[in-house]
């Protein structure tokens, strides 16, 4: 009894953590908002100094609702200096944030006037 007892309140106190953390602002997390109506399936990053960008989807599965926010480690960025970053919606869209200070900046809110309607 007192094992299973111990069991449950180890488990309850890893969800209570993980809910705090996945809401509590980090230094090391850039927090990503979708601001427009549509939803996000891609994000590409290039540094600013870069002609091309580099296509690994740093979405990986995941997608961002309109509306809904997201925590971008980083650790993605691996050279120093300033980023571009696009962003797909699922109507093949793009969607431009450019020259991002990663080093400094602790919030991204993607909107319609990033959209790129060439």
């Amino acid at each position: 009894m007192r094992k299973m007892l111990f069991i449950a309140m180890l488990c309850l106190s890893a969800v209570f953590t993980m809910s705090i953390a996945s809401e509590s602002p980090m230094p090391d997390v850039i927090k990503v908002t979708n601001s427009t109506e549509n939803v996000f399936y891609e994000m590409l990053i290039s540094p600013s100094a870069d002609d091309d960008w580099d296509y690994t989807n740093q979405f990986g599965a995941v997608v961002l609702d309109a509306g809904d926010s997201v925590y971008i480690n980083k650790e993605i960025f691996t050279k120093k200096g300033l980023y571009d970053i696009t962003f797909t919606d699922t109507n093949e869209g793009d969607y431009f944030i450019w020259d991002v200070d990663v080093k400094k900046t602790t919030e991204i809110t993607v909107t319609m006037e990033d959209f790129d309607d060439v």
